[in-house]
């Protein structure tokens, strides 16, 4: 089952690349952002960071946040949105 925040990250993914993503999923968290793995339609992967929504918290799967700051999200203050990372 996809979790709501991993619908909101494909959405967000198609919007940012204006591609279709066939496959979303958080990897991980660190540092107050969710990492995201994910497969565009025409088969290319991609990474992302995210910083996680009002109420999520930044620690990754099966994992607790490590400080209060995370549990509250204060990566937010780095500014919404997700960032492409640039071809080798």
């Amino acid at each position: 089952m996809i979790s709501a925040a991993e619908n909101h990250y494909t959405e967000r993914v198609r919007q940012l690349l204006r591609l279709p993503v066939t496959r979303l999923s958080v990897a991980g968290a660190q540092h107050g952002y969710h990492h995201l793995t994910a497969t565009l339609a025409d088969g290319r992967a991609v990474f992302a960071k995210a910083v996680p929504g009002p109420g999520q918290s930044a620690a990754g799967p099966g994992q607790e946040a490590s400080e209060p700051g995370q549990a509250a999200g204060y990566g937010q203050t780095a500014g919404p949105g997700l960032y492409r990372e640039p071809a080798a």
